[in-house]
């Protein structure tokens, strides 16, 4: 269970600019 916890946090730098991106602009359509 812990490793698969482990594998699913190891996101590529594409991912993780990706999901902040997304994560903005949810934010921005909120207000």
């Amino acid at each position: 269970m812990i490793k698969d916890f482990q594998k699913k946090e190891m996101l590529s730098d594409q991912e993780l600019k990706d999901i902040r991106d997304f994560i903005s602009k949810a934010l921005a359509r909120k207000r």
